[in-house]
């Protein structure tokens, strides 16, 4: 039996918390539905976790995004891997089992081989996928969850790997526009160190480069910044552990110009396709609507549509819920409120995400480049504001040196 921590709301939206004993986490959320809860989070509690080594502690813990790093491709990758052999007619057990004998990278491997040791006990794969957040975020665990409650695991499975395609997509398509922009940074941390290479050098009037003082003036200029950023990073990372924090920073993405539209039509898509897959299945209203806001990925979002379960547990339509969480544009409420009235809910949200992914894979490559222009300026400004201080200030040496002879 493990121990699990809960917070749920009941019928009147009021929030209660608890602990309480499962074999597992699906058990664990039926015992608080039995209670007449609304699961809002659940995870296990210490004394669970103290069966792990304290080294896997640590990195399935708050350093979790240190020791487990994967790419978008690495997990297109295996995604779709995953997805092929239970296509070819194999069960969890046996395509895992396959797969981890084939993934080269070591903390996926890891996740497989966890995988085939559940699906020997007959448990689903999405307990293990939250042992690793830094690698599967609450989307990707909720998006598992969904196909694995209505039987459609292999396309959830195809649906993660074409997302993580997009983000790759997207990141190649970032680095190629930015490409240019980073020689001329580079450009611009090893050129300013040659103005006191060749000042300090002992004969004014003559190109005299002194090396010893362009690596040390070098390795001064960028040590501070290297140390400031990697400080920022394990930091920002470290905070973003947090739930409150997570959804404080999700609301101030969706507020950010530019960004803040790409990132919410990226949610949207999320939530339609989860949303869709659920009813499709025959899953209840309130159980899809709890997962799918989990799949947005934004706990800002998330959070303003679990607080619309009163409503839900009311009887109000799908319509009324996302009007009422002001979080979706009147565009995609009308598409839902269509297909109510029509029957065809489930093909109005595949047909929603369609356009919101579409939209924000154009937005996206739109942004990588007018971001690669804007860098390249900047850094070509500051680069041409030191190149000129160089040269002012050797013609002033010089000129200093003649007027004292």
């Amino acid at each position: 039996m493990q121990t699990f921590r809960y917070e749920a709301r009941t019928n009147t939206g009021e929030r209660v918390r608890g602990d309480l004993e499962a074999e597992s986490e699906r058990g664990a959320v039926e015992k608080i539905r039995q209670m007449g809860y609304w699961v809002v989070r659940l995870k296990q509690t210490a004394a669970a976790r103290e069966r792990l080594n304290w080294h896997q502690f640590l990195a399935r813990g708050y350093f979790s995004f240190i020791f487990h790093r994967v790419n978008a491709k690495g997990l297109a990758i295996w995604y779709r891997s995953l997805a092929d052999l239970l296509d070819a007619g194999m069960n969890l057990h046996e395509a895992a089992l396959t797969l981890s004998q084939r993934t080269s990278n070591r903390t996926l491997r890891q996740v497989t081989r966890e995988i085939v040791e559940h699906a020997l006990r007959g448990e689903p794969m999405s307990p293990v996928l939250e042992r690793y957040p830094s690698v599967f975020p609450l989307y990707a665990k909720a998006l598992v969850q969904t196909g694995e409650e209505s039987g459609l695991l292999h396309d959830t499975l195809e649906q993660l790997a074409a997302f993580h395609d997009r983000i790759y997509e997207l990141q190649m398509a970032f680095r190629l526009e930015t490409f240019y922009p980073k020689i001329v940074l580079f450009m611009f941390l090893i050129i300013p160190p040659i103005i006191p290479a060749v000042a300090g050098s002992s004969s004014v009037g003559h190109l005299v480069f002194n090396w010893r003082i362009y690596l040390s003036t070098l390795i001064g200029n960028t040590a501070g910044i290297a140390l400031g950023l990697i400080g920022f990073w394990f930091l920002w990372r470290l905070l973003m552990q947090f739930a409150p924090i997570r959804q404080g920073w999700g609301r101030i993405k969706l507020l950010i110009p530019g960004i803040g539209g790409i990132l919410r039509r990226t949610s949207l898509a999320r939530w339609a396709r989860s949303m869709a897959m659920l009813l499709r299945a025959g899953v209840p209203l309130r159980r899809g609507i709890e997962a799918s806001a989990s799949a947005t990925g934004n706990e800002a979002m998330a959070a303003a549509i679990l607080a619309q379960m009163p409503h839900v547990l009311g009887g109000a339509p799908l319509s009324t819920i996302m009007e009422r969480a002001h979080e979706f544009p009147a565009q995609a409420i009308d598409m839902v409120m269509t297909g109510e009235r029509s029957g065809n809910i489930d093909k109005m949200l595949d047909k929603m995400a369609e356009y919101y992914e579409a939209e924000a894979t154009v937005a996206g490559k739109q942004t990588a480049m007018i971001t690669g222009v804007v860098f390249y300026l900047a850094v070509a400004v500051l680069v041409g504001i030191f190149v000129i201080s160089f040269w002012v200030s050797y013609f002033s040496n010089l000129l200093g040196s003649m007027g004292g002879e």
